[in-house]
Formats: C-alpha cells, structure tokens, sequence
C-alpha cells in the first residue's frame, strides 16, 4: 500500500502556514534538514536525519533518529527505537505535526450473502417445513444461508445412514 505523507508546520495562533503532502513512492525514506530529505523541514530542534518512515509487509513504521524528539499521539519514541504505527496517528516533531493517509483503498472482502436456489419441492419433499404449503407440481424458491445448508447436509447424511442401516 501506499501512503501519502502530509506535513503541517506549528505556526502561531492565527498565522498562515504551508502545508507539505508527498506521495511515499519508496518503502524507506529519511526526514530531516539534510538537503536529501524528501519534505524541508527546518527548524532548531530539527535534526539533518531527524526520522525515517518505512513500509513493510503492509506496516508503518517510525524510527527516531535524533535527540531532539519524536511523539506519536503525544507518547515520546525512544532514540533509535522502531515503532510500529497506523494512519491514525499522528506524529510530532519540533514546530511540526506528520501524518499520513492510505492514497490507495483497501479492497473489502468478498461478502457472502444468502445463495438462492430454485428447489422442485416434488422431488425434494423433505426439504420443506411445516409452515410451508407444498403441493405437487408447485416449484418454490428457498433462501439458504450457511446455517441452513450445513444443516441440509447433516439431514441428508442422516437420512443416508439411516437408510444403510435399516436396509443392512
């Protein structure tokens, strides 16, 4: 998954900042003052490598490279430590807050409704309950869901041992 990082200087009250957004397009990237860092930032408790960001195995992860401090959700990271975060959280730096935002969609799994099957209840009479009228040549439509059918199964398994059973 991809991410999009968007950076939002502290100003004063009231003052304009500028906001920073930037499309993570590697898994491992370096912020900081150095002039490699994707996003400037500048500052006085901004370090050249202050922290890196990184995604693997569809995790975010936070490393505090610097002594001047790093927070998720108001926590302090340890220097040098690996964090583990979400999009949720929101990170903070000397005179700047980080977050970032899925720029791609989980796909929602398949959801597994009610199967419809048309059943000829003159052929299959035991299928049917006793609130349902059945009447030779009448076709009805049952609704099954993965209850139901399991224990469809089960009747059929034990109507077939049974029948082994009488007949052995």
């Amino acid at each position: 998954m991809r991410y999009r990082l968007i950076v939002q200087p502290e100003s004063p009250a009231g003052a304009p900042s500028e906001t920073y957004e930037l499309d993570l397009t590697a898994e491992y990237v370096v912020l900081g003052r150095a002039p490699e860092s994707p996003v400037p930032l500048d500052g006085r408790g901004i370090s050249r490598s202050h922290l890196s960001l990184a995604v693997a195995e569809g995790w975010l992860y936070l490393s505090n490279l610097s002594a001047n401090g790093v927070w998720i959700n108001g926590s302090p990271v340890s220097r040098n430590a690996q964090v583990r975060f979400t999009p949720d959280d929101m990170i903070g730096l000397p005179g700047y807050t980080l977050r970032l935002t899925p720029l791609e969609v989980p796909a929602e799994p398949a959801k597994t409704g009610p199967v419809t099957r048309e059943i000829d209840v003159t052929e299959v009479s035991h299928v049917a309950t006793a609130s349902q009228t059945t009447k030779p040549g009448i076709r009805s439509v049952f609704v099954l869901d993965r209850v139901e059918r399991l224990v469809l199964v089960l009747v059929a398994l034990s109507v077939a041992l049974l029948v082994l059973y009488r007949s052995s």
